[in-house]
């Protein structure tokens, strides 16, 4: 997650005060990127801009970008432009460390590259000691920071850095104990990336018990920790051990009567989990209320919706009913191409979905097309040695043998 903070200007700006009484937070509270781009594009071509307020406007532009259907490279030199003249501004110092934060998430999360991702977090992490900044915000860039030295395979650096802030957390009043769960979460996550099964296991456990303690065993925050733990054994396929958290996490959405994403999760995992164990019958109707629960509280362009379209799709595609499939796979690809670009990977990765289902239905003419573009895509951003690459070829051979060509199989 990104954590913000509320934005304050230091200086009565005439600039600002010529923009829209839609703010620009507000429009992002409300996904509108879009008209952030807009405005924040409208206001770099007046006359007379004080560098700060300059590097302000790049900053919104930036995030407007990053969070939207525009250009993710065009997003990183509108944040590098901001970071630059405001890293040599003192008066700035909250701004830089904004800046940092988003600049920070979209180097770990849109580039993989760790090393400059470490370089802005390190550098929040002294702009917070300077402003003396709230502990919250503190444990968001450590966790991130952590994360960054994981995914460096630095992991001994990382586990000391959970651990020193799960203590300093244990020594502060209970009502800062609510980031432990979080906490242990990651070092959970530590601990599987080292194949540290057992280990792993307890500290979920003591994320869980963490949220019942200090959330509830009927809360909200509970339902979401038994739906994170399922989805670990999930993923070590301790399928026995994840069906009764999840019906748990269910249960306490019902009965509280919640109507959000993470209610919505939980049923598509459940519905993942039955996939798994070739309940079918048992795993469409999870799927398909999921599905409309996410268009209802999101609409039907968000990301989220899309997903659970994909995998009500492979649901269908499962039981034989391949126009349906197709229509739900579809319509998938239409949302992410919309959202976010036809170069985006959720896209690819969808898309590469869309043609294997073609496969199934024997339309191989549309299957041929989509794979052509998945593997031009592949070839480009992931080149032609990676895996990707070969389970898509192995793919794209499977159509041609179908069709009965096996010289080109």
């Amino acid at each position: 997650m990104k954590f913000l903070f509320s934005l304050i200007f230091f200086l009565p700006l005439c600039l600002f005060a010529q923009i829209s009484e839609q703010s620009f937070e507000e429009m992002a509270d409300k996904g509108e990127y879009e008209a952030m781009v807009q405005l924040a594009q409208e206001q770099l071509k007046m006359s007379n801009i004080l560098p700060r307020d300059k590097a302000r406007l790049q900053f919104f532009l930036a995030w407007g970008l990053d969070e939207g259907p525009g250009d993710d490279s065009l997003a990183l030199t509108q944040y590098l432009a901001a970071e630059n003249w405001q890293k040599n501004a003192p008066q700035a110092l909250k701004e830089y460390a904004e800046t940092l934060g988003l600049l920070g998430f979209f180097y770990n999360q849109k580039r993989s590259d760790f090393e400059q991702a470490l370089i802005r977090f390190e550098a929040l992490e002294q702009a917070y000691n300077r402003l003396g900044e709230a502990d919250s915000l503190k444990v968001d860039n450590e966790i991130n920071l952590a994360y960054s030295l994981r995914m460096l395979e630095r992991m001994e650096e990382a586990e000391q850095r959970y651990k020193n802030l799960a203590q300093r957390l244990l020594k502060q009043p209970k009502t800062a104990h609510k980031d432990l769960v979080r906490v242990y979460k990651e070092l959970a996550n530590l601990a599987l990336e080292q194949d540290k099964v057992e280990q792993a296991l307890q500290l979920f456990q003591q994320a869980l018990q963490a949220a019942q303690e200090n959330f509830g065993p009927e809360s909200k925050a509970y339902a979401s920790q038994l739906n994170s733990l399922a989805t670990y054994y999930y993923r070590l396929s301790f399928y026995e051990e994840a069906e009764p958290l999840l019906l748990e996490a269910l249960k306490i959405y019902k009965t509280q009567n919640i109507q959000d994403k993470k209610y919505a999760a939980a049923l598509g995992n459940l519905g993942a989990l039955y996939i798994e164990l070739d309940r079918l019958n048992d795993a469409l109707p999870l799927m398909q209320e999921a599905a409309e629960m996410e268009k209802a509280l999101l609409g039907e362009d968000n990301l989220d919706y899309a997903t659970s379209l994909n995998n009500m799709g492979a649901v269908y595609m499962r039981l034989g009913e391949f126009e349906k499939s197709l229509a739900a796979v579809k319509q998938s690809v239409a949302i992410i191409k919309k959202a976010k670009g036809s170069s985006h990977g959720s896209y690819v990765n969808n898309l590469s979905n869309l043609a294997y289902v073609y496969t199934v239905a024997e339309k191989y003419e549309l299957a041929d097309a989509a794979y052509r573009e998945v593997l031009a895509w592949v070839r480009q951003h992931r080149g032609e040695k990676s895996l990707t690459y070969a389970r898509i070829l192995y793919d794209y051979a499977i159509l041609w043998e179908k069709k009965g060509d096996m010289d080109k199989a």
